[in-house]
């Protein structure tokens, strides 16, 4: 989920404000700029949405995702991902990836060699990704998107940390 604050035809809730947008709804994050990285290419930079931050309704698009739910256990014997779950107090803190850069398009691939990723114990990790296999899977365009892909993305992500705590 990259969109911080969703157009009104596509809200679902009382609120606009979603996924991370809701720190900046609730002021926990008063500087939108956070929601960009500076290293960021692609569509969606901050200099691209930095007046509809003060506009009352309309989508912002951020480019960084958030996951919003975490692996309820380890990967399936098959290589399948956990089940996931909303509810952050049953997963495992240092083995759920919440927020991640951009893994939409191939322009969204901030770094060329790999991701920065956010646990939910509150650290930040380097994915490496030297090869690119992660950006040649990625969609050249936006519109073939795949949340099957990005979910598979998450699940490498939450490998990465349960053996970087081993």
């Amino acid at each position: 989920m990259l969109a911080v604050r969703v157009a009104a035809d596509k809200q679902q809730g009382p609120s606009p404000w979603d996924g991370l947008g809701l720190l900046y709804s609730t002021n926990y994050v008063t500087a939108p700029k956070v929601f960009y990285c500076p290293s960021h290419k692609g569509e969606n930079t901050f200099s691209q949405n930095a007046s509809k931050w003060g506009n009352a309704s309309g989508e912002i698009i951020a480019n960084y995702h958030f996951r919003g739910e975490g692996p309820m256990g380890h990967a399936g014997a098959d290589g399948s991902p956990a089940p996931t779950t909303r509810n952050l107090y049953m997963i495992d803190p240092a083995q759920s990836a919440l927020i991640s850069d951009g893994m939409r398009e191939r322009s969204d691939y901030n770094h060329r060699k790999g991701f920065n990723f956010f646990r939910a114990d509150l650290t930040i990790h380097w994915f490496p990704d030297s090869g690119a296999t992660i950006a040649s899977e990625l969609p050249a365009d936006k519109d073939d998107a795949s949340p099957d892909l990005v979910e598979n993305i998450w699940a490498r992500f939450d490998e990465f940390a349960r053996d970087e705590n081993k």
